[in-house]
Order: C-alpha cells, then structure tokens, then sequence
C-alpha cells in the first residue's frame, strides 16, 4: 500500500507512514486486483533524541519529494541579525528662532544691497539676531544658521555702505 501523503510505500499492517508520519488509512485489497511490485524501502536512519529537544508533529511532505534529513541553520544571517541596533529617534530639539531670523534678514541684506538705505535695517537686524542666536545655539543648536546670517548682513551692510557713498558721489558730480 502506498501513503496518500507522500507516495511512498506502506508495508501492511502500519498505521502510519515511516517517510513522512502521516496515518495510514488500511483499505482490504480486493482479489481481482493485481499487487503492485513493492519499492524497496529506504533504510531507517537513526537520528540522536536529546531530552532537550522538543518533540514536532510530523512534517507533511509533497508527494514525490523525499523528507528532509536534516535542516541546515544560517548561523551568520543569526549573528548578522544580532548585530542589529534599533536606535530610537532623536528626540526633535527646538529651534533656535532667532538663528532663523538672523539668516533671513542677511539673506534680505543681501538682495537689497544696491539699493542704498533701504539695506540698513535688515542689517542691523540681522546681526542683533545672528549674534543672539549664536547665544542660543548651546542650547538649541542651528549654530551654523546664525553664522550665515551674521556674515551675510555684514557683507550685505558693507556692500550697502559702498553703494550709498557711490550713489552720493555720482549724485554731486565728484564722480563721473
């Protein structure tokens, strides 16, 4: 008899099959029906049970397909997975307001340089609230956001004053 399971075969009078573990259902052979030659059975292998392993169930096999012998552990993709830090986020610190404002009045600064005065407010402002940033920056960061700023209104302030005294100079005619 062979097993439903996995195909092979059943030797009579075993409730289960010796491949795969699954229940044998016994069917009486009728006598009109020939005997099919039985295959020759695998050798039992025997396998060492420790007492600290945990008995399975029996594995159901595809039919045709031997079972398996052993089961082969990655240990590498294991000690891989082990190497793993899940790392929580930082936490998001406060900003630093007045870093911000300083870098967007010394951007201001800079756009509006040729057009004289009109300059000189972002600029001031944008160095009170670089440098008062730059204050703050030990405790709320952005550091790098307030030194922009800073250098960018001064540069933008001195590019203003050089733009008021040429626009003067062309203005009374010591300048051609």
């Amino acid at each position: 008899m062979y097993c439903e399971s996995c195909g092979s075969f059943v030797p009579d009078g075993q409730a289960y099959c010796t491949a795969c573990g699954a229940e044998v259902l016994f069917m009486p052979k009728l006598a009109s029906a020939p005997a099919p030659a039985p295959a020759p059975a695998p050798a039992p292998q025997s396998v060492p049970v420790y007492a600290a392993q945990p008995v399975l169930p029996p594995v159901q096999q595809p039919a045709g397909q031997p079972l398996a012998q052993s089961v082969e552990i990655d240990y590498n993709a294991y000690q891989a997975a082990e190497r793993v830090q899940i790392v929580p986020p930082r936490p998001i610190s406060p900003e630093n307001p007045n870093a911000k404002r300083g870098l967007i009045c010394g951007i201001i600064t800079m756009a509006t340089m040729y057009i004289g005065c009109v300059n000189a407010i972002p600029a001031i402002l944008g160095i009170v609230f670089s440098l008062k940033g730059m204050s703050d920056s030990d405790k709320l960061g952005n550091r790098g956001s307030a030194i922009a700023g800073l250098v960018l209104s001064i540069v933008g302030a001195c590019f203003g004053i050089y733009a008021t005294v040429m626009f003067i100079l062309r203005l009374t005619g010591n300048i051609s």
